[in-house]
This record gives structure tokens, C-alpha cells and sequence, in this order.
């Protein structure tokens, strides 16, 4: 068959379709290792978003333990400075009564 010009055709026919599937396995083999790298990367994220989410439960637990006693340091901060406040107009206003500046 290879000595006749239709077996030669035919041969190379194959060749170029034998080509053409090693061409389509090289792809799909390359394609098959991207996949199994962003497999890995993705694996690898979900392990550290686990982590993370572990150190964010463990920080609300302490928040959540300290959050009176902030909200208390709110308050005291609040109080001292609206004290600091009125401390600071009636210095003004004192000051200004001292030195006749009111006095029409």
C-alpha cells in the first residue's frame, strides 16, 4: 500500500492527523498542570482565610471581654472633656471679666 500514490496519500494523511492529536494531548496536558497549579494556589488560600478567620474569632473573644470596659473609658473620656470644656469657657469668661473687658 505505501508504494502506490493512494497509500502515500493515505500516509500522510495519518502523519498529519497523528500530529494533530499529539498537538491536541500536549494542550490538554498543559492545560491539566495550569489546573493542578491553580488547584494548589487555591487550596493554599483556603488555608490561609481558615487561619485568619481563626484569629479574627480569637481577637472578638478579647474584644468582646474588654468592650465594657471600653465603653466605660468612653464615658469617663466624654464626662473629662465636657468638664475640660466648661472649665475652659468660664476661664475665658473669668479672664475677661478681670480685665474689664465686659464692663460696659
Amino acid at each position: 500500500m505505501p508504494d502506490t500514490d493512494d497509500g502515500k496519500i493515505t500516509l500522510a494523511l495519518l502523519g498529519q492527523q497523528q500530529q494533530y492529536i499529539i498537538s491536541q494531548l500536549t494542550s490538554l496536558m498543559e492545560s491539566f498542570e495550569e489546573l493542578s497549579r491553580a488547584s494548589t494556589t487555591r487550596e493554599k488560600a483556603i488555608i490561609e482565610l481558615q487561619l485568619c478567620l481563626r484569629e479574627f474569632v480569637e481577637v472578638k473573644e478579647r474584644v468582646g471581654v474588654m468592650w465594657p470596659w471600653v465603653n466605660g473609658l468612653k464615658w469617663v473620656a466624654m464626662i473629662g472633656g465636657g468638664i475640660l470644656i466648661v472649665a475652659l469657657i468660664a476661664g475665658i469668661l473669668w479672664a475677661a471679666a478681670q480685665s474689664g473687658a465686659l464692663v460696659p
